[in-house]
């Protein structure tokens, strides 16, 4: 009777151990399920901003953003990259660093600080930029295009000008958008940022 007993306590305990295993396997299974749709749904996020002096939101998430919020970063990083003079662009090069992604900042700012140093040798001399041509502002999901017209400054007065395409990769990341690489192309010719991307891909936008 007693061996009975305690094997009947022995059996009792392995179900309730196997339900309690089943359960948690169960709650495991939802949890990774709800923690699946959260990311998700965090990676389909958008945010609508709404710039000063605009009643219109511009959207950004879900790895794009609209044409005006491309634009108006277009024009932020063009102006701190391409009018400065010897006393502002070190800080200008410094801003535009909060754009990079962690994993090429510090190469930037190497860029950058070499930059800053050459500019900053020659206090008289300055540059500007301005947008230039039918279709100025050209870009696809990861590449944005802006044709300039880059004037060299000395002592105020215009020495030199001449046609500049300012390459800027990117890519956006949630709801963030990060800045890859900027090149400048100073050869004749027209798109020459576009040239790799592809055609289907490209889109004209109006200034």
């Amino acid at each position: 009777m007693n061996g009975d007993k305690f094997l009947a306590k022995i059996d009792g305990l392995m179900v309730k151990n196997r339900l309690l295993v089943i359960a948690l396997v169960v709650m495991l299974a939802f949890n990774l399920m709800n923690w699946g749709s959260l990311m998700a749904a965090q990676a389909r996020t958008q945010v609508v901003v709404i710039p000063p002096g605009e009643s219109d939101g511009m959207k950004i998430g879900d790895g794009k953003a609209d044409p005006r919020y491309l634009r108006r970063m277009a024009r932020y990083i063009i102006n701190q990259i391409g009018t400065y003079s010897a006393g502002s662009a070190r800080m200008q090069y410094q801003e535009i660093l909060e754009l990079f992604p962690p994993d090429k900042v510090t190469g930037a700012a190497k860029v950058f600080d070499s930059l800053a140093a050459d500019i900053e040798r020659y206090p008289s001399i300055a540059s500007n930029v301005l947008w230039t041509g039918d279709n100025p502002l050209k870009f696809t999901s990861k590449l944005i295009q802006v044709r300039t017209l880059k004037e060299r400054l000395v002592n105020g007065n215009v020495s030199e000008r001449k046609q500049v395409f300012y390459c800027l990769s990117y890519h956006i990341e949630d709801t963030r958008f990060w800045l890859d690489n900027i090149i400048e192309k100073e050869e004749a010719g027209e798109d020459l940022c576009m040239l790799d991307a592809a055609p289907a891909d490209a889109t004209a936008a109006q200034q």
